[in-house]
């Protein structure tokens, strides 16, 4: 009810000088109230976030066995593959973005991010990190691509 007595114009909405004057005029000091505006949310508005949040929890809840193997180092690298065909690609096209060659957790974190694995990346991480090194190569996510294209390298050169 107050947001349809609120919205004078009809649009959604409503300037926050209708709302509070002081508060948009110090928000605003030398330049005009009249451009900050509040968005009025509708009834509906209300309705379809209450449901996206319902149909989220549920779907967390129903996790398939699928979505759990995609949580695991090798669900990482099958999801690697199905994005970018094959481990090499989705290294340097989406996890080495510096092209030096190595990972630092925060790289790492950013690219599983970027690629959509929700599993725990700090888990990700020690199993990944074997060695300690605190950077993660090629050679520790895929050791069989890393090899043929250090023998690639190899024979090129």
């Amino acid at each position: 009810a107050f947001w349809a007595e609120a919205d004078l114009e009809g649009n959604r909405f409503m300037p926050l000088k209708r709302i509070d004057r002081r508060t948009a005029a110090r928000a605003l000091k030398p330049g005009p109230i009249d451009d900050l505006c509040v968005i009025l949310p509708t009834t509906n508005t209300f309705a379809i976030q209450a449901e996206q949040g319902r149909a989220q929890r549920q779907k967390a809840q129903q996790a398939s066995p699928h979505d759990v193997a995609d949580r695991t180092l090798e669900g990482f690298l099958n999801l690697i593959r199905r994005k970018f065909s094959s481990v090499l690609r989705g290294w340097r096209l989406a996890m080495d973005a510096d092209g030096n060659g190595v990972l630092s957790f925060q790289e790492l974190c950013d690219s599983v991010r970027l690629v959509g694995y929700s599993g725990r990346v700090k888990a990700l991480w020690k199993e990944l990190d074997a060695d300690q090194s605190g950077q993660i190569s090629l050679s520790e996510l895929d050791p069989k691509m890393a090899s043929l294209l250090d023998e690639f390298k190899r024979r090129i050169l």
